[in-house]
């Protein structure tokens, strides 16, 4: 067996146990089922019942806001459909398909190392990746941030490494379609790295890159729209990008969220491997080519930062930062200490693995959530026991995921001012839903009170059914 294929196995062994780790937990529960991943599952289940990239918002009635969705896009989407097409619609086979992707990732990711630094440094360089909690919190649930990362890290390598500028950019488009918040940033980073060797390298690669790249966003607008196309059906969702947070961010808040930043361990654990970074760049410790690469991630890490302080303060939108300065701290610190010591910079590398794993199995708050699909089964036996019956959700997408798009009303708060869908209580009497799931606002208590009567189930979950 050669060396490559060894170091191809270790990091497969690593990735699948801790990526299969569950605390004691199902391996639905851990990490916990969340608001992102349940939009994924509903776009996959809408794409499978009406061949929409979309959610579904009433029986047979996409939102046709879906731009305003797409958080998580369709190059992850899309395989997801297919996965749920053939194993079914569920928690477990989301996980399942995200675990293919997080190994995936940490492979591609190793690859793109490989086309830098030597076999034994590339697989050194990868330990603090794969043993890094946030790795797992990310890529175990259904969202965007390693499918991403790995048309990302390909994307770097094509066009740094290879000069295939083309593929390079089209790998860079699908990164940041599928994850637009982490690698909206990528591709003008791109833009910045020319810049800086554009006497050498002439206009052309770069004009590749933007039409290829702008290729990929072509084909996500055209998949988003609403059909029949009309672009006026889409205003509502423009203004979701106007502000699609509705929470004032760390910039709005100087200088009171200094405190905040700084006093969070993972900027402060950032900060210290930019140093490091910095400190190996300064002293020529690399060569041209992991210069180039270097670089790339000092300007992207920038642009990164300027959306993470633009952000209420979402680590998240961090991950990919986080991945790229973990990768090259191994071989920071073999240029700060020299090849004569490069035994201590490994084993300070092995040393900072052992110490993640034991935070991420120990001590990461990667929190559970104990059986999330129960009150969905609950409701399916309800909507089974009534035949054509349907149920209403309000801002409750992790449940209303699991059920059908034909049995279910729903209207979900996008973001910022846009909601997607019509209350299920405001329609008219004749077409309310047969079921009702709370909470219910004080605008709509009377229509219960009046309409509908509470059922208990043996777990505990109340839900409402219409009087007859």
């Amino acid at each position: 067996m050669s060396q490559r294929t060894k170091h191809a196995f270790l990091i497969l062994f690593i990735t699948l146990g801790l990526g299969t780790w569950t605390g004691g937990y199902r391996f639905i529960e851990f990490p916990k089922y969340w608001w992102d991943e349940s939009f994924t599952i509903e776009i996959a289940r809408t794409v499978l019942e009406t061949g929409r990239v979309d959610i579904t918002i009433a029986p047979h009635t996409p939102s046709n806001i879906a731009i305003a969705l797409s958080a998580n896009g369709f190059p992850m989407s899309l395989p997801l459909a297919l996965m749920f097409h053939i194993f079914g619609i569920g928690i477990f086979q989301a996980r399942l398909y995200m675990l293919l992707w997080l190994i995936g990732g940490a492979l591609t990711l190793w690859l793109l190392l490989r086309k830098f630094f030597d076999g034994t440094d590339a697989i050194l360089a990868m330990l603090p990746v794969i043993t890094f909690a946030s790795f797992y919190a990310n890529g175990r649930t259904a969202t965007g941030d390693i499918p991403g990362f790995l048309f990302f890290t390909l994307g770097i390598g094509m066009i740094i490494a290879e000069e295939r500028y083309v593929f390079g950019g089209l790998l860079l488009g699908l990164a940041t379609v599928t994850k637009t918040s982490l690698y909206h940033m990528a591709l003008p980073a791109i833009f910045f790295w020319w810049l800086l060797r554009a006497r050498s390298l002439g206009i052309r690669p770069i004009l590749k890159i933007a039409s290829s790249a702008a290729c990929v966003g072509i084909l996500w607008f055209l998949l988003l729209l609403p059909r029949p196309y009309a672009f006026s059906q889409i205003m509502p969702a423009l203004e979701f990008y106007k502000n699609p947070i509705n929470k004032p961010s760390l910039l709005m808040r100087m200088p009171q969220s200094l405190t905040e930043i700084f006093g969070s361990t993972t900027i402060i654990y950032l900060l210290g491997i930019c140093i490091l970074i910095t400190w190996a760049r300064v002293r020529n410790g690399f060569s041209k080519t992991q210069r180039n690469f270097i670089t790339y991630v000092g300007i992207y890490s920038i642009l990164q930062l300027i959306v993470f302080l633009r952000s209420p303060g979402w680590h998240r939108y961090l991950l990919a930062v986080e991945l790229l300065l973990l990768s090259v701290l191994y071989p920071s610190l073999v240029a700060i200490l020299g090849t004569s010591r490069k035994r201590l910079a490994t084993f300070a590398t092995l040393l900072l693995a052992c110490i993640q794993t034991g935070h991420y199995i120990l001590a990461s708050s990667i929190f559970p959530h104990k059986n999330p699909e129960l009150q969905a089964s609950h409701i399916q036996t309800l909507l089974e026991a009534n035949p054509g019956s349907t149920v209403g959700f309000v801002d409750n997408p992790m449940t209303a995921a699991l059920i059908s798009g034909n049995q279910k009303y729903q209207r979900v708060h996008v973001g910022g001012q846009t909601y997607a869908g019509r209350h299920p209580l405001d329609l008219p009497q004749d077409q309310l839903p047969t079921f009702f799931v709370p909470p219910v606002d004080d605008e709509h208590a009377i229509i219960i009170n009046t309409l509908y009567t509470p059922i208990e189930s043996d777990d505990g979950f109340i839900i409402y059914k219409k009087k007859d």
